[in-house]
């Protein structure tokens, strides 16, 4: 199932990303861009009731940018 990150998705989301990247986003970095709505779009995979995977992306005018996956 695919469905938007909430705030509570944010430990599990942080525990991929840490092990993803070399410089990882923060937790803050996360809340902003829940918070930023109108601009960005953060979902996660869900399978057996735990998330698996996740993106975020900005959309800016007539195009959207991958932000992190």
């Amino acid at each position: 199932m695919i469905r938007d990150i909430a705030k509570e998705d944010l430990d599990s989301i942080l525990e991929i990303e840490n092990q993803s990247f070399k410089d990882p986003y923060r937790y803050d970095d996360f809340i902003w861009e829940i918070e930023h709505d109108d601009v960005y779009r953060l979902f996660c995979a869900v399978s057996e009731g735990e998330i698996v995977g996740y993106i975020t992306f900005m959309i800016t005018f007539d195009s959207a940018s991958i932000v992190s996956i």
